[in-house]
């Protein structure tokens, strides 16, 4: 299942990546989902101690400084992309 997470995540970065290149609306839409639903889903499956057949915690796998310097990253990444889309589409409050 892992696997294929890993396999389909990059696919649908690029179709939302596209769409928002293009200028869609639906772009900006899927691009805030995948945003913050990426962020959320690299902390359940590699941050936080194991909890199903989903769960690869890097925290019971041992890896290295490198490894969770660009897991944060792209959590981070993931969620300013949440975020850039919510103001895109004026769902941010704070303006």
């Amino acid at each position: 299942t892992l696997n294929v997470i890993g396999i389909l995540a990059p696919l649908v970065a690029l179709a939302v990546l596209i769409g928002v290149a293009r200028g869609w609306r639906s772009g900006t839409i899927a691009a805030t989902g995948f945003g913050f639903v990426t962020a959320l889903g690299l902390i359940a499956i590699h941050v936080l101690p194991s909890w199903s057949g989903i769960s690869d915690p890097y925290g019971e796998a041992n890896v290295d400084a490198a490894s969770w310097l660009s897991l944060i990253a792209l959590i981070v990444a993931s969620a300013a992309l949440g975020v850039a889309g919510s103001k895109d589409l004026g769902l941010d409050r704070s303006r």
